[in-house]
């Protein structure tokens, strides 16, 4: 946790930077490069131009996530904006390769939203209204602090400070005192990940203290059928026969010692002695010799590696405990909704958990593993009933509204988004589902004053500038549309239909030769449509007299 955020400067993490480690690297028809300047790092996408030149977006990264013992990942800020780099180091294999969930667009503009941020960083206080904008310096210490796992500790800090500290501390929390579900609670507010995750309605992501209940702060949801290497390993860790047999016993602590790692020479008899706290020497099945052989390390045998479905290069360890040649503990029933953490279904008079659980199920629409409609017509009614019951509840009027669009009801959207709005005119999320819906209803000037009302939030969101200049082209606004559009490409230098706004302006205004420009450096994007360009743009290019 002491490594969990650094800034770039300040790594010292064994990253390299020469072309055994694949830097530069080809992707998605893009190379991608890690530059070191005069002790500051740059990441950079490219591509070659019409004529050599490259088109290309270069950013310093300021802030590295992760440990670096399986990967590391990057953060640019511009004015408190926090986005993702493409790219990621990945420790086990010692290359540079896309980050996680890039592949589809492999991009350097994710927004990193305070929930990213919790388990990575000590604090943030996000800007109320925006998706990814904090208030500067945009972290309040960059490592996970004391404070995350203890609890306030300015009492604890006067008092040993004075040498009056009680006998049995009580000026912070000791989480070994707390009863196994607080205590437990501890870690599962980062390692417990679920299928969704839901702040509770009124809850910020960093209002968590230890010693109280995680279901206070977060609605966690689990699958209600599946293979268990899927989930996270808290969920592992609880369907393992040690852990059910011990009734509250054992916990993540009784295994890692938060704050210490054993070197790796000693890896193995640090986690055996922690197996003989509970088991003895003689429970196991191999002969001596054998265990030999592999350190007499139990983790060998009973947690191996997996390598993971959705992080290239690396693999986590399986903390289901399982026998050597056992096959997984029989996975839960299949449901037809989602379970709330540990592995019940929602109380069907529980309003309050009935909202969480339309909120993840609308998240969780577009994931494929269901239809984007049988996930929003299972959330329409729990979301209908919350916001009648508190309807103060902007989220829940967010997610109403996105249900409503997902099953096709635009103007029941359009009606939630304005009711979100009513009560938080500044949120940006809503700002942009309005906008959208707003277009789709026809209703042109509301979506372009709303579009223009979400980039005064945001003016670094690439695609908002985009979806004004298209709704500026439908005006005639053809000077608006090209400022729009050069500002998308400024941001997003690889915006395809950014390019094509931008040739239709210049045509618009009589500027033939920087429209056939912007066409060649458009051709060298290679977009999947060259064809359909060809035949619509091409006799406009050519045409006499323009």
């Amino acid at each position: 946790m002491g490594q969990s955020l650094t800034l770039v400067s300040d790594a010292n993490d064994g990253v390299r930077y020469e072309r055994g480690a694949r830097n530069p690297f080809k992707a998605a028809g893009f190379t991608f490069q890690v530059e070191r300047r005069d002790g500051q790092v740059f990441h950079r996408e490219s591509r070659p131009g019409p004529h050599g030149e490259p088109i290309e977006y270069t950013a310093e990264v300021r802030y590295a996530i992760g440990s670096g013992r399986h990967a590391r990942s990057y953060l640019i800020e511009r004015d408190g904006f926090l986005v993702e780099s493409a790219l990621t180091w990945y420790a086990q294999k010692g290359v540079w390769d896309l980050s996680p969930g890039f592949a589809a667009n492999p991009h350097s503009d994710r927004a990193i939203t305070a929930e990213c941020l919790f388990c990575h960083c000590n604090r943030v206080e996000p800007i109320a209204g925006t998706v990814n904008r904090y208030r500067q310096p945009v972290f309040e210490g960059l490592t996970i602090g004391c404070e995350r796992c203890h609890g306030p500790g300015e009492l604890h800090v006067r008092q040993a400070q004075a040498g009056t500290l009680p006998a049995n501390d009580d000026t912070i929390v000791n989480p070994a005192r707390l009863p196994p579900a607080l205590r437990e609670a501890v870690c599962q507010q980062c390692h417990l990940q679920g299928v969704a995750r839901v702040l509770r309605q009124g809850r910020q992501p960093f209002d968590f203290r230890p010693g109280l209940p995680l279901d206070l702060f977060w609605s966690v949801f689990v699958a209600g059928s599946g293979s268990s290497k899927a989930v996270s390993q808290v969920e592992q860790m609880m369907s393992s026969q040690c852990f059910r047999q011990s009734n509250g016993r054992l916990g993540c602590s009784s295994c890692h010692d938060p704050h210490e790692l054993p070197p790796p020479n000693q890896r193995a008899a640090y986690f055996r002695d922690r197996c003989l706290a509970c088991h003895k020497t003689s429970d196991c099945g191999l002969a001596p010799a054998a265990r030999r052989q592999q350190q007499d390390s139990c983790i060998a045998c009973h947690m191996k590696r997996l390598p993971t479905a959705d992080v290239a290069h690396t693999a986590l360890t399986d903390h289901r405990l399982l026998r050597p040649g056992r096959s997984a503990e029989p996975a839960r029933p299949a449901a037809a909704a989602l379970l709330l953490f540990p592995g019940v279904p929602v109380p069907s008079e529980d309003t309050a958990v009935g909202r969480d659980l339309g909120v993840a199920l609308v998240r969780l629409a577009d994931t494929g593993k269901r239809t984007a409609a049988e996930r929003a017509r299972q959330a329409l009614p729990l979301l209908e009933r919350a916001v009648q019951a508190a309807p103060e509840d902007v989220a829940g009027w967010q997610a109403l509204g996105s249900a409503h669009w997902l099953l096709g009801q635009k103007q029941e959207a359009r009606a939630a988004f304005e009711r979100a709005l009513g009560q938080a005119p500044k949120r940006e999320e809503t700002l942009t589902s309005l906008a959208v819906v707003s277009r789709e209803l026809g209703r042109y000037d509301v979506a372009i004053d709303t579009w223009q009302r979400a980039l005064a939030v945001n003016p670094y969101a690439a695609r908002y500038h985009y979806e004004l200049a298209r709704l500026l082209v439908l005006r005639g606004d053809w000077a608006g549309a090209l400022a729009q559009a050069q500002a998308a490409i400024r941001l997003h230098p690889f915006h395809r239909e950014a390019r094509e706004i931008l040739i239709l302006s210049h045509l618009q205004r009589g500027d033939r030769t920087a429209a056939r420009a912007e066409w060649e450096r458009l051709l060298s994007l290679n977009p999947p449509d060259v064809d359909r360009l060809r035949r619509w743009l091409g006799p406009q290019l050519t045409a006499p007299g323009r």
